[in-house]
């Protein structure tokens, strides 16, 4: 029985050897907390992400208001020059 188990400790000794200081199979807990550090940092910019959509689209929003704002006011300006101007040539000229 000795030499039966000399020979398996020889034998494990060789195979941990062989294999060169890989880590084994079985997952570790910094494997697990490596995952949960990825997952974290992705929720953290799937929010900046939804965040700068929200505010794309509130600037989007603002942006068609002023345009609208300056439309209205360019008009009004426009049609109040016509006015003016239709007053001024259709006065007499005085000499």
């Amino acid at each position: 029985m000795k030499i039966v188990t000399s020979k398996s400790c020889v034998v494990g000794r060789a195979l941990r050897a062989r294999r060169g200081g890989q880590r084994s199979a079985r997952p570790t807990n910094q494997d697990g907390s490596a995952v949960m550090v990825i997952l974290i940092l992705l929720c953290i910019m799937l929010i900046f992400v939804a965040a700068n959509t929200a505010t794309v689209n509130w600037l989007r929003r603002e942006v068609i208001l002023v345009e609208q704002r300056q439309t209205k006011r360019l008009a009004v300006a426009s049609t109040n020059q016509l006015h003016t101007a239709q007053s001024v040539t259709n006065q007499p000229l005085s000499k």
